[in-house]
């Protein structure tokens, strides 16, 4: 980090993993019919390339998770994503990956890649994050950039807040992504193992620590983001794989915030509004009576209207 006599604000933040890759050995397309049709789970989209046959397998409420069949290894790989604060009720994608432990449990498991994510609640635009490794290059694609690190991780940066229409708080995500790093730091067994356990917490708090610059824009005030706990993070997340109870934290009631925002749209889609534009023409001269049908305070609504109106092409379908 950068030397500056001022020590740095040590931020309030939230560390978690928020994807995990799992590769098993030894299952094919057979186990995986057998395995979708024990727990009812709908799939599809089957595509044979070259090296690999891929799938998709359909959570109700969730997104579609990855499945992908390498020929060369007859190995399996589930990606398994958005299990950190995308929803009310996180239990689909969890309930699937305890699954997935326990009924292959008598197969070899690595962990191919993981993403480790810290939530502050700081809105992007005020903030400069930069990585101390060396760049292979940066990429914008939606609202993430992508900084591809010469060591194999990914750092990317994103407005949380934006990316889920969430208006009633300002969220930044900063996030890094392992993958070839776990099969050089010989930790891919860390389900298992917990010598690799710990000594992967120890690397991913170095990578945070020391090689992940945060700053407030114009103000050169330097900012830690205060992840001290991720070895019990992880501890607890390994725990819930094997069978444990969720231990699920929210600080910064972004649960609150998507049950808001799903109260909103839930009115704009009753009353057929599809824009922010007809929201104001709608409600132009009964206000407060639409924001009390809303649930919303006068402060919070205006709030919401100004934040969808920030983001291009907003629609409600």
């Amino acid at each position: 980090m950068q030397n500056s006599n001022v020590p740095p604000r040590v931020l309030k933040s939230t560390v978690g993993i928020d994807s995990i890759h799992l590769r098993i050995y030894g299952v094919n397309k057979k186990d995986i019919d057998r395995f979708c049709s024990r727990w009812k789970l709908a799939y599809g989209n089957n595509k044979k390339g070259e090296h690999k046959r891929t799938w998709k397998i359909f959570l109700a409420g969730g997104q579609p998770i990855s499945v992908h069949y390498h020929f060369s290894s007859k190995t399996t790989t589930f990606q398994i994503g958005r299990l950190m604060n995308y929803s009310r009720i996180l239990c689909e994608q969890h309930k699937l990956l305890q699954r997935l432990i326990s009924d292959f449990q008598d197969r070899k498991i690595h962990v191919s890649a993981i993403d480790i994510s810290v939530d502050i609640k700081e809105p992007l635009s005020r903030l400069s994050v930069c990585s101390n490794i060396d760049l292979m290059s940066i990429e914008k694609v939606d609202t993430t950039l992508y900084h591809n690190r010469k060591n194999g991780s990914v750092l990317c940066v994103y407005d949380k807040a934006v990316q889920m229409q969430i208006y009633s708080t300002s969220l930044t995500r900063i996030e890094l992504r392992f993958s070839n790093n776990l099969k050089n730091w010989k930790v891919e067994d860390l389900l298992y193992n917990k010598a690799s356990l710990d000594k992967f917490a120890q690397k991913v708090k170095y990578e945070f620590v020391e090689n992940i610059e945060v700053s407030l824009l114009n103000a050169g005030t330097r900012l830690h983001l205060g992840i001290k706990d991720i070895a019990v993070e992880l501890e607890n997340f390994v725990a819930m794989l094997h069978g444990a109870t969720l231990i699920y934290k929210d600080p910064f009631k972004v649960s609150y915030a998507i049950e808001a925002r799903d109260r909103l749209k839930c009115w704009m889609k009753r009353h057929r509004l599809k824009t922010i534009d007809a929201v104001e023409g709608f409600v132009k001269g009964s206000k407060a009576m639409y924001q009390e049908e809303v649930g919303l305070d006068h402060k919070t609504f205006n709030k919401a209207m100004k934040f969808y109106e920030g983001i291009p092409n907003f629609r409600v379908g």
